[in-house]
């Protein structure tokens, strides 16, 4: 038991060749604990989140842990209160024993896998799974969730909605509109994207062109006004994947603060995709900001 967290089958314990007599005679002392029909945890034992996930195993023939039970286990989502599985097959969905049973004829044998010792379905089709039972904001927190633990792979989630598109249920559309979001604000924009859409924001503005990696007080910075003492940092994704990345641009904002600028810091995005908002708050700086205002410090 220990080596399923605390957790046995009624078949494990024939195959080990206890008797169902002894069974419930370790019931009644409660040596045993019965989780689930046929399933038992150690009685004296609280079962871990793993022990549960076992148990949920057990409880059915051919259960593979899927949508968000399987993406807490990969470790990028939340489980919630449902246990789900998938069994292949046709069946439809029903409820037993508190477990969400799904049945499935699109089932790979790509999409399954094993984390734990328990068979769980792939990264991407947990995810084309669970969008069945969130909502877009939702899904969006789970995608950047698995884009973060180094789990995403855009082309595997497209081939599996491709083959799960015609089934009912408002999950394609989901995923969908969360997919297209993520491409938006996360796609991978160069440098000369974001100089040309800063040159844009400035007209909108009404100031001059910015001054571009330049560097100030020391540290290089994406765009400078030094008429205004107003500085851009622009916070990209791609930039900033590591945490050394991210504590140096934070200490770079904290000196040019100290140094007497105003540090605006944009998401790449923004700039490039939202630059109206971006230029009013640009002007609004530079207005309470004239050039030849006596705060500014020397340069």
């Amino acid at each position: 038991m220990r080596a399923q967290a605390g957790v046995v089958g009624r078949r494990q314990l024939i195959a080990a060749h206890v008797s169902a007599s002894t069974v419930r005679s370790r019931l009644r002392r409660q040596v045993l604990a019965q989780q689930f029909y046929g399933v038992y945890g150690a009685g004296h034992e609280h079962l871990t989140r793993q022990g549960h996930r076992t148990a949920v195993v057990l409880a059915g023939t051919g259960s593979i842990l899927h949508a968000g039970t399987a993406t807490e286990l990969h470790g990028f989502g939340g489980g919630g209160a449902t246990w789900r599985v998938v069994v292949p097959g046709p069946g439809g969905r029903r409820t037993t024993q508190g477990i969400e049973v799904s049945s499935s004829t699109t089932l790979a044998p790509h999409d399954v896998t094993v984390v734990s010792g328990l068979p769980v379905t792939s990264v991407a089709r947990s995810i084309v799974d669970a969008a069945q039972h969130v909502s877009r904001s939702q899904m969006a927190t789970l995608l950047a969730r698995a884009d973060r633990a180094a789990l995403l792979d855009l082309g595997s989630i497209e081939e599996v909605m491709g083959r799960v598109r015609h089934r009912p249920g408002r999950g394609h559309a989901v995923l969908t509109d969360a997919l297209f979001e993520y491409g938006r604000l996360g796609a991978q924009l160069s440098r000369s994207d974001v100089e040309a859409a800063l040159h844009h924001i400035a007209t909108r503005a009404g100031l001059a062109a910015p001054l571009l990696n330049r560097n100030v007080a020391g540290d290089e910075v994406d765009a400078i006004w030094p008429a205004y003492h107003l500085a851009i940092e622009i916070d990209s994704w791609e930039f900033h994947r590591d945490r050394r990345s991210f504590v140096a641009d934070r200490a770079t904002q904290r000196r040019l603060t100290l140094a007497g600028w105003t540090v605006l810091a944009f998401a790449a995005a923004d700039v490039v995709h939202r630059p109206a908002l971006v230029a009013a708050q640009i002007s609004a700086v530079a207005r309470a900001r004239r050039p030849g205002d006596r705060h500014f410090p020397a340069t």
